[in-house]
């Protein structure tokens, strides 16, 4: 019913809204998992934390991964978040990298915009991106690698003129 991929009905049902988890569940689905979707404007997007430069610290470097680099991105959505490998697969998005000291991959994410890129770009305006499978190998989880990918594909899609982002 909700959260990922285009596959979805929504991105989830409102936690504000207590009578729309009654009613799935009278109709038959199952609560099985918490999903957070979020909305911000980019413009004037700056990283409130400084979470790319605090990575940038810990010897995490983030890249547009390339086609060359596309063989090692799917191996590491293959090892780490195999749900997300057809989404990778299509190349319809943007990938993320973010790569260690010794440049292995740690972390990786879509994003696509500005433009219509979901059901929801009606609601978000011509103008919209979206950022999505956010992932970070459990070995460099706790380090700040996914708040910096959130954050520097927020810049990149600020730069490339998208407003309204739906993560």
């Amino acid at each position: 019913l909700g959260s990922g991929g285009e596959d979805h009905l929504w991105p989830g049902v409102p936690a504000n809204l207590p009578a729309a988890v009654t009613f799935f569940q009278a109709h038959g689905w199952a609560w099985d998992y918490v999903a957070i979707d979020l909305v911000r404007d980019l413009r004037g997007y700056v990283d409130p934390i400084g979470a790319v430069a605090g990575a940038a610290g810990r010897g995490i470097s983030l890249a547009v991964a390339g086609a060359k680099d596309l063989p090692e991105v799917l191996a590491f959505e293959e090892a780490h978040f195999p749900e997300w490998l057809g989404l990778f697969r299509r190349g319809d998005s943007s990938v993320l990298a973010a790569r260690d000291r010794e440049g292995a991959i740690v972390g990786t994410l879509l994003s696509r915009g500005p433009g219509p890129v979901s059901r929801f770009w009606r609601l978000l305006g011509a103008d919209s991106a979206a950022i999505a499978c956010v992932g970070v190998a459990e070995s460099a989880q706790g380090r700040g690698v996914g708040s910096a990918l959130v954050a520097r594909a927020s810049e990149l899609l600020r730069d490339a003129g998208a407003r309204g982002c739906l993560i």
